[in-house]
C-alpha cells in the first residue's frame, strides 16, 4: 500500500522544529537529550529539519547521507532496527514524499537505492 506523508514545517534550526512538533520530553534526561541534539547537527547532511505527521503523530525529520539518502527520525534515548526499509520519492511540488512503501532491508536493494540516487532520483529511505 502506497501513501503520501506531507511534509508541514520546515526549519533551519533543530530545537525550532522539535518545538513545532510539540517538544519532546527532555526531563527524562537532559544531558542525554542535548548530546542527541548536537550529534543530529553535526551528522545532518543539510541543516534543514522537517516536521512531518506520520500515524497520528508529529515527527521530526532530519538528511543523513552514507552509501544512500536518508531521512531519520529524531528520537532521542531509543533507536530501531528492522528486517524492512520504507523508502518514498520527495515530490517538491507538492511538498510531500509520494509512492511510499516498504521493501526488504538487504544490500541487494541498497545496491538498487544507491545507484538510483547516484543517477539523479529523488528517492529517499525514510528512516522513520
Amino acid at each position: 500500500m502506497n501513501k503520501n506523508i506531507t511534509i508541514l514545517s520546515r526549519h533551519n534550526d533543530l530545537e525550532d522544529a522539535i518545538a513545532e512538533a510539540g517538544g519532546l520530553n527532555r526531563e527524562y534526561n537532559a544531558r542525554l537529550f542535548d548530546k542527541e541534539v548536537e550529534a543530529v547537527k553535526k551528522q545532518a547532511a543539510i541543516q534543514e529539519f522537517y516536521v512531518v505527521e506520520s500515524h497520528g503523530r508529529k515527527i521530526v525529520l532530519w538528511q543523513y547521507e552514507c552509501d544512500i539518502k536518508l531521512w531519520n527520525e529524531f528520537s532521542p534515548y531509543s533507536a530501531t532496527l528492522s528486517d524492512s526499509t520504507t523508502i518514498g520519492w520527495y515530490n517538491a511540488t507538492y511538498n510531500c514524499f509520494s509512492n511510499v512503501q516498504t521493501i526488504g532491508n538487504n544490500r541487494s536493494n541498497r545496491k538498487k537505492i544507491a545507484e538510483a540516487q547516484n543517477n539523479g532520483s529523488d528517492l529517499f529511505v525514510l528512516n522513520f
